[in-house]
């Protein structure tokens, strides 16, 4: 991934292509109708499709709006198709609807997810069907790069195919800082978390919360501690872990834990993190309540910019320890939700629907068309910024040039386990830590659960 998205990165600064991501012709399958996202072709009868996504109407990303009205684009354009929109932005209650359809056998037949270990269970059970034959198609258009397949492929596992498309490229844990509210306070922007500690005091003095955290949301404390292993072990925390030969409660795996524990307990978060959802998070941060926030790119660019002037707003890397310059060009990389389709095969009617729906909203227009709007960001297609007029702010394009030098990249540590509990189980615990549960328990509890489930 690193390379890919370093190529990217490089190109995107020089205003030109960008991705790395090849497009394959093949041949047409007869499921899937000419999605090229110009015109979608129609069922030749009425069908309803259910949707479920994390994109709705007033999402507090660019992103998530554009996904939202995409969708319903599509439905005004085909008569003969009814979309039911399921869709909640919160990921845990997201996640939580989405379990009890599938367990009541009701499932949605276009769904949005991670890949990795949270598919998994869904495609050993044949829920997710195989889209190659779609991207393989002469008529898509979407991202065909194995790198950003990569989380929808478990080849790995012993099953053939490819389980979902990415609908995103997620630039992990960014830190952005309100430049304007530290310098009025005597402060620069931080670079280290040694610095960070210094100025605490002072801002928590003031009633400022040094960094505004969702404890709320589950999966922003795994981007964290994602985040802060890459800074402390680099790679090598994860691949122990992975492997069997280090636990969460052996010296590195609890540093980590214990590092997140010691920033709790000295108010960088504030006193309510665990009331603060995502959306909170960054809504404190531009109402000048937090001086800093740990965001994720795609999802907070647009936000940030349309609150605030160039001058105001840094984008940067997430601090660092001076005692480990060496890894910081470590990143946490999330993959991105990303497009499923749990139709049932014999229903040819809604399965050309949702092979057509899922084209048309991963194509290149549209993608092209999210450039435009929403400006300069990663996509899983080669977008060519300068033949669309788009051009890059410079809070952005300042990042890009720090991001380029990203010597390698890791999604949240919890994904890489091959049993699709290693999520939920790791971000519940890790959650406990804001009400109170140590850092030593939490990473024992962990690891009696892992073990009991491997």
């Amino acid at each position: 991934m690193k390379k890919v998205l370093t190529i990217c990165l490089a190109l995107l600064l020089a205003a030109s292509t960008m991705g790395g991501c090849s497009q394959s012709p093949a041949a047409d399958p007869s499921s899937a109708g000419d999605s090229s996202g110009a015109e979608s072709q129609e069922p030749q009868e009425h069908v309803t499709l259910t949707y479920m996504s994390r994109y709705i109407d007033g999402a507090p990303d660019a992103m998530g709006q554009f996904y939202y009205e995409r969708l319903h684009q599509y439905d005004e354009e085909n008569d003969n198709i009814t979309i039911e929109d399921l869709s909640v932005n919160e990921l845990d209650v997201y996640n939580s609807k989405l379990k009890s359809s599938i367990a009541a056998n009701d499932y949605p037949d276009i769904i949005t997810n991670y890949g990795y270990n949270t598919a998994y269970q869904w495609v050993k059970n044949d829920l997710l069907r195989d889209l190659t034959s779609l991207i393989e198609s002469d008529s898509y258009t979407g991202p065909t790069d194995e790198t950003y397949l990569a989380p929808w492929d478990y080849t790995a596992n012993g099953i053939e195919g490819v389980y979902g498309i990415p609908a995103n490229v997620n630039i992990g844990t960014v830190f952005y800082a309100n430049k304007k509210l530290l310098e009025d306070n005597g402060l620069q922007v931080p670079e280290t978390w040694e610095e960070i500690n210094e100025m605490a005091p002072a801002l928590i003095e003031k009633g400022i919360t040094p960094i505004a955290l969702s404890a709320a949301t589950k999966g922003r404390l795994a981007h964290f501690y994602t985040s802060l292993a890459m800074r402390m072990y680099g790679l090598d925390l994860r691949e122990k872990l992975i492997s069997g030969e280090a636990k969460w409660s052996d010296e590195e795996g609890l540093s980590v834990f214990q590092k997140f524990e010691e920033m709790n307990n000295a108010g960088l978060f504030g006193t309510d993190a665990i009331s603060l959802d995502a959306s909170g998070m960054e809504a404190m941060f531009l109402n000048g309540e937090a001086a800093m926030y740990p965001g994720m790119l795609v999802n907070s660019t647009a936000a940030v910019e349309a609150a605030a002037s160039e001058e105001d707003i840094v984008i940067t890397r997430f601090p660092y320890f001076e005692d480990k310059p060496e890894n910081k060009d470590y990143w946490f990389v999330a993959g991105g939700d990303g497009f499923s389709i749990m139709t049932p095969e014999s229903e040819n009617a809604r399965l050309n629907a949702a092979y057509d729906l899922v084209s048309y909203m991963l194509s290149q227009e549209s993608f092209d068309e999210q450039a435009k709007k929403n400006g300069v960001s990663v996509f899983p297609v080669d977008v060519d910024f300068e033949a669309l007029g788009v051009t890059a702010s410079k809070p952005v394009a300042d990042f890009m040039e720090i991001y380029g030098q990203m010597t390698a990249g890791s999604d949240e540590f919890d994904v890489y386990f091959d049993f699709p509990s290693a999520q939920e189980i790791f971000r519940t615990e890790i959650q406990t830590m804001f009400a109170g549960v140590s850092a030593v328990d939490v990473a024992a509890s962990i690891d009696a659960q892992y073990d009991a489930e491997s």
